[in-house]
């Protein structure tokens, strides 16, 4: 390492002990990633976030540098259940209370994702501790939903400058913040560089052929339900189309019902979690990735690594994409989350070859851009200009 600089992070995603894993912990999704990625900028890395003892795990993704060591904190009531959590916070802190202080008096900067009850509980000490922070708003910026969500915004607002660096995930026309300019647009991805190299060839679709695929956290409101219910009119155009549902949630079992109750079980392949080998994979042989979620959504990761396979999109106007589709030409945009809207899109994307072909080729141009490397650079940027420091 080329610095002394120690980094701590309050996290709220769920992690795990690993044999298999190089550090000895795992999760899902990006966040190991990109932990991975600050950890090759700072000496060391400590986080804190909240431990699963479960023994088998699907879609495990680990810790892969050396200097990442994690401290993970028994959870006392499901997460889920918010008024519960909120109750038993303040008797939850204490117990941990001389973990977080030891932590904080250890690190010289903190990174904080947002929202979590862990990530706010870090903020307010490390507030009071006189502590250098960077915050990423990692949910959805401009449509908060809950208290705690419109709570977390208007504290950023007020305090985001001099010691507390913010982005916002996502993306818009306009900076985040009419009140406070320091607060910035971040994306957020889980490639590094040399993954999009692996796909050079645009997709083309086959003749009565079409392999859906949805990928995501399966709850009701990420919208696979909207996909099932749209297969057989799919399969009246694509007599050979198939739907693969990746991911895990509380919604499977009902998709699971809708799908035999349409009779589509010989069509819909319901995968469970993947890690992102698993999910790249999938992707590779995948014609349109769709997402017509209504779900509050910052900046989806797995956009991206659709659009880093040459698989064009079909997406709702959440969030950032609204203008990420566009903008890449990469896809088509839903009027509104339904089964309608969704043929409509599939439609226009798939009426001529060449189109299609077309939106194929903007994702993998388009999607270049957005690499670990140069997400970790900005964030490293953004710090050294600000605290007038050298990380890396």
């Amino acid at each position: 390492m080329s610095n002394s600089y120690k980094l701590l992070v309050f996290s709220h995603k769920i992690c795990w002990k690993s044999e298999s894993s190089p550090s000895g912990w795992a999760t899902d999704g990006g966040f190991a990633l990109q932990m991975d990625a600050l950890a090759g900028k700072f000496c060391e890395v400590r986080i804190i976030t909240a431990v699963d003892s479960s023994k088998s795990r699907s879609g495990e993704m680990y810790f892969q540098s050396k200097n990442i060591t994690v401290t993970g904190l028994n959870e006392w009531v499901n997460p889920s259940r918010s008024t519960l959590v909120k109750l038993v916070l303040p008797i939850w802190i204490l117990r941990y209370l001389s973990v977080f202080i030891r932590q904080i008096v250890w690190c010289d900067y903190i990174h904080i994702p947002l929202p979590s009850h862990i990530g706010l509980s870090g903020f307010f000490l490390s507030l009071a501790s006189r502590k250098k922070v960077f915050v990423r708003h990692c949910g959805n910026w401009l449509l908060p939903k809950t208290q705690t969500e419109k709570l977390i915004k208007w504290l950023l607002i007020k305090l985001a400058g001099k010691r507390v660096i913010c982005w916002a995930t996502g993306g818009d026309t306009t900076p985040p913040s009419e009140n406070n300019s320091n607060i910035e647009w971040i994306f957020s991805t889980s490639l590094k560089s040399t993954q999009f190299n692996s796909q050079t060839e645009p997709k083309k679709i086959g003749q009565g052929r079409l392999h859906l695929v949805h990928i995501g956290r399966q709850e009701w409101e990420k919208g696979a339900h909207i996909l099932i219910e749209a297969m057989p009119e799919v399969l009246s155009k694509f007599p050979e189309a198939t739907l693969s549902i990746v991911g895990a949630g509380s919604a499977l079992p009902a998709l699971v019902k809708l799908s035999e109750s349409n009779g589509l079980q010989n069509k819909i392949i319901f995968t469970g979690k993947l890690n992102q080998a698993g999910v790249l994979n999938i992707l590779d042989n995948s014609s349109v990735f769709c997402f017509p979620s209504y779900s509050s959504e910052g900046f989806p990761k797995v956009v991206l690594e659709a659009m880093s396979r040459g698989v064009p999109v079909i997406t709702s106007k959440v969030s950032i994409l609204k203008k990420l589709i566009p903008e890449s030409g990469a896809g088509e945009l839903m009027i509104d989350c339904t089964k309608k809207s969704f043929l409509e899109a599939l439609d226009k994307l798939t009426s001529t070859s060449g189109h299609y072909e077309n939106c194929s080729i903007n994702a993998l141009s388009y999607s270049g851009q957005f690499t670990l490397e140069k997400w970790a650079d900005l964030i490293i940027t953004k710090i050294e200009y600000t605290w007038k420091v050298k990380i890396h």
